[in-house]
């Protein structure tokens, strides 16, 4: 009750103070919350841990959401998924999300079904319990790069439709569809065979993986 408690105050404090001249995380120091005495009760040495370790949590969530902001995504997609990438169980129930990012559950659906269309995260079920739980999806990020190599080449293609509209023009209007063809051209090109590489790197460390267990 304690950690839910300080991550759910340490995620309300921290806010965004914009200056004049750059945008940083200003972070409040989360009040105390209200704790009836057990004799279960963590010492002062394990609170101020506890309490370190929590803020530590409420600021990657924030600057995950940060991130996503800055790529025009929802700042709540990225909380949510901050959120997700360090829980612990991996499965969270949308009225957790809540209760822990302090939103409404109107916005915890709203923004999961996006993360949902993105292939980040995924629904799942377990046994005995009728609520839906999320979690991110295995594969997630290599699947992403799959797709940001197809939108790679459809701008490539753009590109080169520009390119035909303007073939009688002088070369120098032709310089921006220039550049935009050639770079993508060149990651079209030179992508797959980095995502390649990953696969091959990844099945290896898997393959390591299973060889370590079994000496277990």
């Amino acid at each position: 009750m304690f950690v839910k408690q300080t991550l759910q105050t340490s995620i309300a404090t921290l806010t965004w103070a914009t200056s004049s001249d750059q945008t940083h995380l200003e972070i409040i120091p989360p009040e105390e919350p209200h704790l009836e005495k057990t004799p279960l009760e963590e010492t002062p040495l394990q609170e101020t841990h506890l309490k370190k370790a929590q803020l530590e949590k409420a600021h990657f969530i924030e600057e995950v959401g940060l991130m996503f902001e800055l790529v025009g995504l929802p700042r709540m997609a990225g909380r949510i998924l901050g959120w997700l990438l360090i829980s612990e169980p991996v499965q969270q129930s949308s009225s957790h999300l809540a209760e822990v990012l302090q939103a409404s559950k109107g916005s915890i659906s709203t923004t999961t079904r996006l993360l949902i269309q993105i292939g980040l995260i995924e629904r799942v079920s377990l046994p005995g319990d009728r609520r839906d739980y999320f979690q991110i999806k295995p594969h997630a990020w290599s699947q992403m790069t799959e797709q940001r190599i197809s939108q790679i080449s459809a701008f490539r293609k753009l590109a080169e439709r520009g390119l035909d509209l303007l073939k009688d023009t002088p070369p120098p209007l032709q310089k921006r569809l220039q550049e935009m063809r050639d770079i993508h051209a060149f990651l079209e090109r030179e992508l797959p065979l980095l995502h390649q590489r990953w696969e091959a790197e990844e099945a290896a460390l898997q393959q390591g993986q299973k060889a370590q267990n079994s000496k277990i």
